[in-house]
């Protein structure tokens, strides 16, 4: 049964057109598929959220649920709209309820265009779960693409793949001290790959030694930072490493590594992200992505260039298969919103008699799925010509300004000076600004 209805005279949905579905199949196999949905879509007199719920069972013991109020509007350009509709209404609350029990299990949309399309763009703290009865923010040998890789590409840059001097002063940031050697060796390896490959392009690390090494007052909170800038003919605007250490007052530490890359207006090609955190021995929190810079829902060959023809998805799909790997949410909204939809987000977590296990699934798992990441990124992003007009560079050096801005006032500027003190965080923090906004 289909059911259309627009333009009702009731006061209240005179703005609104809305959509009631509801569809049943016999699979051929035997067994009955059922799914009903309610979408309702606003004019665009308003720039509210729409409205989606669908429920699908494919048997009596099993149901998939989507609940959202999509987005209209760009949540990365516009932090207000994220504000009024999605903070300020506290729904992540609604999200987490079901959360709580033992029945649900994240479910994940196979294209990449319904991930963040289905009916706009996903809203950070929208539901999709199905049920069963019974916040931030790096030996080299990476791992290739495939052959096979089917995705086009444009201009190659002169990215060069010969190591380079690095007469350049080393920090402690490569050091990775307080990694185990699995973390350790995977980050070195990400670090050493995104150098060598991105050859001269990269100028040498110049950051003050009062911020490439810090610590607190009591030398209970340790950190790290790395920044290395493209020249003038790179795209590259800069990579951004870092490490921190923290003594937890119950005991136990703190520890998390990162590698962030940035690209220059010049082309409108993802950035890369990786981010590990470890609170205990037996915990994980991971995040890797190639964070969009554009607006998916408007525009579809970036979603399709970089994100379905990659077909990344296999990765995150890799990961999930294990079963101690289950999905994390950062608490900011803002932070989600900036993930692409193949985003790999997940806490791990292994029983306390398997502390090994961590970095077991670090060795075999995670490193392999982050160098395809990483090699995918080189390839198609950073070494890759993608022609903008001078409007679409001025719009998009403005997006990346507040990607840039929002990150540090959401991250740093509250954790900082909770781990190092006021001063210490205000010299590491005028440094990191200068870098981002310059």
């Amino acid at each position: 049964m289909l059911l259309s209805m627009s333009d009702l005279e009731i006061p209240l949905l005179r703005l609104i057109s809305y959509l009631v579905v509801g569809f049943t199949a016999t699979y051929p196999q035997a067994g009955v598929l059922n799914i009903t949905s309610l979408s309702a879509y606003l004019r665009p007199s308003t720039d509210a959220p729409n409205f989606l719920i669908e429920v699908i069972r494919n048997s009596p013991t099993t149901l998939i649920f989507i609940l959202d109020l999509p987005p209209r509007k760009d949540l990365v350009q516009h932090p207000d709209y994220l504000k009024t509709f999605y903070e300020e209404m506290q729904l992540d609350k609604q999200r987490q309820l079901p959360e709580k029990s033992n029945l649900p299990r994240p479910f994940t949309l196979m294209s990449p265009v319904a991930k963040r399309d289905r009916s706009g763009h996903g809203s950070p703290p929208a539901m999709a779960v199905p049920l069963f009865s019974a916040q931030f923010h790096t030996s080299i040998l990476t791992q290739p693409l495939p052959s096979s890789r089917s995705f086009s590409v444009g201009k190659r840059l002169s990215c060069s793949s010969s190591s380079t001097s690095m007469e350049h002063h080393e920090s402690k940031f490569k050091e990775f001290p307080y990694a185990s050697v699995p973390h350790r060796e995977l980050m070195v390896e990400l670090v050493s790959t995104v150098e060598n490959r991105l050859g001269e392009s990269l100028l040498p690390c110049t950051l003050p030694s009062h911020v490439q090494y810090f610590e607190n007052e009591s030398a209970t909170a340790h950190a790290s930072l790395y920044v290395r800038s493209g020249n003038s003919s790179s795209q590259v605007d800069f990579i951004l490493g870092s490490w921190v250490h923290c003594n937890l007052p119950t005991g136990g530490a703190l520890n998390i590594t990162s590698l962030s890359a940035y690209l220059r207006p010049s082309t409108d090609a993802p950035n890369f992200l990786i981010e590990v955190i470890r609170s205990s021995p037996t915990t994980l929190i991971l995040i890797l992505d190639l964070p969009p810079r554009k607006d998916l829902v408007q525009h579809p060959d970036y979603l399709k260039t970089f994100y379905e023809e990659t077909q990344l998805d296999k990765q995150r799909q890799l990961l999930e298969k294990l079963p101690e790997v289950k999905p994390y949410f950062s608490s900011s909204l803002y932070i989600r919103s900036l993930v692409s939809p193949l985003a790999i987000l997940v806490s791990i977590e292994t029983e306390p008699s398997q502390a090994i296990r961590i970095d077991e699934i670090i060795q075999d798992h995670i490193s392999p799925v982050a160098k395809v990441m990483l090699d995918t990124w080189l390839d198609l992003c950073a070494c890759t010509e993608r022609r903008l007009t001078d409007d679409e560079s001025a719009d998009l050096a403005k997006r990346d300004r507040i990607i840039k801005n929002k990150t540090i006032e959401i991250d740093l500027e509250s954790s900082f000076p909770r781990l190092f003190g006021q001063e210490v965080a205000n010299q590491v923090l005028g440094v990191l600004r200068e870098i981002y906004n310059s």
